[in-house]
């Protein structure tokens, strides 16, 4: 990393200074994070389905995915 125009005026950069960089996750960052492993929780279930949600699957009124992940 190169530090460039550093404030408040009167600051320096030297060849002996170090700069640590902390990433700290944000609250946005958190929620697309949870909403994808929801996702891939739901992708997974409907792959191997138990036998309850195979009889759930089969009453159910609306689309549905045939063994080619195709809409039915």
């Amino acid at each position: 990393m190169k530090l460039d125009c550093p404030e408040p005026k009167g600051v320096k950069i030297s060849k002996k200074n170090v700069c640590l960089v902390t990433i700290v996750r944000n609250e946005e960052f958190n929620k697309n994070e949870e909403s994808q492993r929801k996702m891939i929780e739901f992708y997974l279930a409907q792959r191997e389905p138990t036998w309850s949600q195979q009889f759930k699957n089969a009453v159910m009124l609306g689309p549905t995915l045939d063994e080619e992940d195709m809409m039915v």
